[in-house]
């Protein structure tokens, strides 16, 4: 609760579900924003939501916003609040495609089989994991040690995409991820390995 606003903050984080909608969120019929950050869902496009289920919320809610267009020097400036127009075709498209891919647990179970796979593969590789919190299942693999920033540039040059902060790299299954995927980094594996210094 925000001191002076009477805001009130719930979490329900959705680690493994492949989708969601408002009302399967308890806390939106509670709380004045709703916010769903689900990109790794939906062909990992980088767009998030915000919902407002009160009219105190909405009245907090401005006008418009244009921060990341301001300097442009053509229409782009004057475009509403930046509105991501491709990330949200995007999202209308996958979420009616993933309406028809039945049991959201199935899907669940999917992304963690997936992820459970490339686990296996990169420990084989010689790669430590990092244990997850808990001990809870993710679709997300860490490695921290190792020639990490090699092997994301070796993987990237053949067609895997990973994700590499310094110090990290993140291995992240996505829902329309199958067996020929996990080939074809097996396969990028077995080429790297022999160019990594893995004692380095």
């Amino acid at each position: 609760r925000r001191k002076g606003i009477g805001g009130r903050l719930l979490r329900r984080p959705q680690q493994h579900q492949a989708t969601a909608t408002v009302d399967e969120f308890p806390t939106a019929v509670l709380t004045d924003f709703t916010v769903s950050s689900c990109y790794k869902f939906v062909m990992a496009s980088y767009l998030g939501l915000l919902c407002t289920g009160s009219n105190a919320a909405r009245s907090q809610v401005p006008a418009g916003a244009g921060w990341h267009s301001l300097g442009a020097g053509d229409g782009r400036r004057w475009e509403y609040g930046n509105v991501p127009h491709l990330d949200v075709a995007i999202l209308h498209a996958v979420l009616d495609w993933q309406a028809g891919l039945g049991d959201p647990m199935a899907r669940e179970a999917h992304l963690l089989d997936v992820a459970q796979s490339i686990e296996t593969l990169l420990t084989n590789a010689g790669f430590g994991i990092v244990a997850r919190c808990d001990g809870r299942a993710s679709h997300n693999v860490c490695v921290m040690t190792g020639p990490i920033e090699e092997l994301a540039r070796q993987l990237e040059t053949r067609g895997v995409r990973v994700w590499f902060d310094p110090g990290r790299l993140r291995f992240s299954a996505q829902i329309f991820n199958d067996s020929s995927d996990l080939d074809r980094f097996e396969l990028a594996l077995e080429t790297i390995l022999p160019q990594l210094d893995m004692k380095g």
